[in-house]
């Protein structure tokens, strides 16, 4: 059981935070228009998103957008890193107040955390969608 969790959290993980990202383009290409060149990268960083979102909008996302980033990071990790945590990763893991990692070391996945993490990110859509349907077109 335990290499099949091994095996299916991480995948799990990237897909949610992947289809959160295929989300927010998705209602700001709805809501908003073309995405600019120098704006596509921000829908894989939820805190950066949250950034312009402010700036766009007023809408001041919060403690949300840095817990959803760590999610997000986890993600990266998984995808480029081997699973092996980065400086990058470790100071958004920080920010998140999730402790216990060093720079160096294997993400360990349980059950709870992506349960805990898929949370996270429904929460950030829900409040992004209305952040974005409660607005006039």
């Amino acid at each position: 059981m335990n290499k099949m969790y091994n095996v299916a959290l991480p995948l799990i993980l990237v897909y949610c935070v992947s289809s959160l990202e295929n989300f927010l383009r998705l209602v700001w290409e709805a809501k908003i228009g073309p995405i600019p060149k120098n704006l596509r990268r921000i829908f894989s960083d939820p805190k950066e998103f949250s950034k312009v979102l402010k700036n766009r909008l007023g809408v001041e996302i919060g403690s949300l957008a840095i817990r959803a980033n760590a999610v997000a990071e986890k993600r990266h990790i998984i995808i480029h890193n081997k699973g092996i945590v980065d400086k990058k990763a470790l100071c958004a893991f920080k920010e998140a107040s999730i402790n216990g990692l060093q720079e160096g070391q294997r993400l360990q996945l349980t059950v709870e955390d992506v349960g805990e993490d898929i949370k996270i990110l429904e929460e950030f859509a829900v409040f992004v969608k209305k952040a974005f349907f409660d607005i006039k077109s």
